[in-house]
């Protein structure tokens, strides 16, 4: 037999797997707190918005005007959806023995009413609780199977409660066609939703382990895929916020209102993430100061060339290097093969002095013709790789060399020295950390302290500026 596969209407979903099987049964499993309603609430709203789907929720836990409260809370208007002829509430009582008839009758003939084609059952539990014997429950749940899964073709989620020492399978589990796992974990100090796909029946799921929010509905937040360059790539930024710098990205100007003028910004990365991947959240920000021609002096960080600094604002942001020679300085160290273009500077210093002195007059040079409106960002990284512990003298003095002429700076750190974040986040403004987990791309402010948010590429948009998600 082949299998029909319908959508999910989980955000997110369509990056891991094919979708449901038409007329599964589904298994969702979590401990208090873990998003268990949401994901099926989701799972029916988006079935009836987007694919105009009918679905039953059969709750034994609330009633009706508690549930539409709740879900509208997320964006999920099911109030609407009744008024369609698209949904329907089952509010039943925590059953007993003699009534487990009744409401599986109860649940069929409204899944009839509405040729619904999704239903969802919350708790699970409350359900099987209420059976005399693993026997009588596995009856039941063959005939829901026979009388709605197959008969009316309406794919089934069954939610079950379950204690954190709980471990074990049930029967369902193992009759099931998908088995979904949600639990609460701790991530850096910070809340982290994870969803784990045990089985799923005809999809083949190489990375079963995945992050996911409640913002706005139950969303999954699949490994990232940093995009190729766009064929005709065209960037505009958003407007600055009020006395700081856009970010770059409309929905961090909201969360932390820009980067404030004449500050100085720590990005820590994990040695996990790449280039292509901080530059996600770092990039935008730039790439807004050459579009409103604004003077920006850059200093790699470890392993970045001068190539990959220009092929990231002209590949992705569609900057013309004839205004990277007018706006932009790139500073290497070391020896450069080849002839570079008249833009990147070598700082031949011997000393962390020297180095220092060169870089505040290619600055004050460049601010002097260009303005006072200068972005700067520094490989933290790589400066302590070429001089040591001398390198916190350097940072001293920049940080009062900074304030004479404002602007913007950035400090890149990475993981190289034990003490170098430590030492620099006393010194600045705003100290943020991106990391991943999961194969997601995550940020998080230090300084100040912020939730978790997920860094999400956004097709709609040019291929390096993200939508800014929380993770709630």
């Amino acid at each position: 037999m082949v299998l029909e596969f319908m959508e999910t209407g989980i955000p997110g979903a369509e990056r891991l797997l094919r979708g449901f099987p038409r007329g599964s049964l589904i298994v969702v499993r979590g401990t208090p707190g873990t998003g268990k309603t949401v994901f099926g609430a989701t799972f029916l709203h988006e079935g009836a918005v987007k694919y105009g789907e009918p679905g039953v929720y059969a709750s034994f836990g609330e009633n009706k005007e508690k549930f539409y409260g709740f879900m509208k809370g997320f964006g999920m208007d099911f109030e609407k959806l009744e008024g369609k002829s698209l949904f329907r509430f089952l509010s039943l009582p925590t059953i007993l023995e003699a009534g487990i008839g009744g409401i599986f009758t109860e649940i069929l003939e409204a899944a009839d009413a509405i040729s619904a084609r999704r239903l969802v059952i919350d708790p699970f539990t409350a359900l099987s609780q209420g059976f005399k014997s693993e026997a009588e429950a596995r009856a039941f749940l063959h005939t829901l199977l026979s009388n709605i899964v197959s008969r009316l073709g309406c794919t089934t989620l069954l939610i079950k409660e379950e204690l954190e020492s709980e471990g074990r399978y049930s029967f369902e589990d193992y009759v099931a066609d998908a088995l979904i796992c949600l639990k609460t974990a701790r991530f850096e100090d910070k809340l982290l939703r994870e969803v784990t796909f045990v089985k799923t029946r005809g999809s083949e799921i190489r990375s079963p382990n995945v992050c996911a929010t409640l913002h706005q509905g139950f969303k999954l937040l699949p490994r990232q895929r940093v995009p190729k360059p766009p064929i005709s790539p065209r960037f505009e930024p958003p407007q600055d916020p009020p006395g700081a710098y856009t970010t770059g990205i409309a929905e961090l100007d909201n969360e932390i209102g820009g980067y404030p003028h004449d500050s100085i910004i720590l990005w820590e990365i994990s040695p996990y993430v790449t280039f292509h991947e901080y530059s996600l959240v770092l990039a935008p920000a730039l790439a807004s100061f050459l579009a409103k021609n604004r003077p920006y002096v850059l200093l790699p960080s470890i392993g970045i060339t001068w190539r990959s600094i220009r092929d990231l604002y002209v590949k992705y942001y569609g900057i013309s290097e004839s205004k990277l020679g007018e706006l932009m300085r790139i500073l290497v160290m070391g020896p450069i093969e080849i002839e570079p273009p008249s833009y990147v500077r070598l700082l031949s210093g011997q000393s962390c002095q020297e180095t220092f002195k060169e870089f505040r007059e290619i600055v004050h040079l460049l601010a002097e013709e260009k303005g006072r409106h200068i972005a700067r960002l520094l490989g933290a990284d790589t400066l302590t790789a070429m001089f040591g512990e001398e390198v916190f003298r350097f940072f001293e003095m920049w940080t009062s060399c900074f304030k004479e002429t404002g602007g913007l700076a950035m400090l890149i750190a990475k993981p190289v020295h034990p003490h170098l974040i430590k030492m620099l986040s006393p010194m600045v403004d705003m100290h943020f950390k991106i990391t991943k987990k999961h194969g997601c791309i995550m940020l998080y402010g230090k300084k100040p302290e912020t939730p978790l948010y997920a860094v999400q590429p956004d097709p709609e948009k040019n291929a390096l500026t993200p939508k800014i998600m929380p993770v709630v």
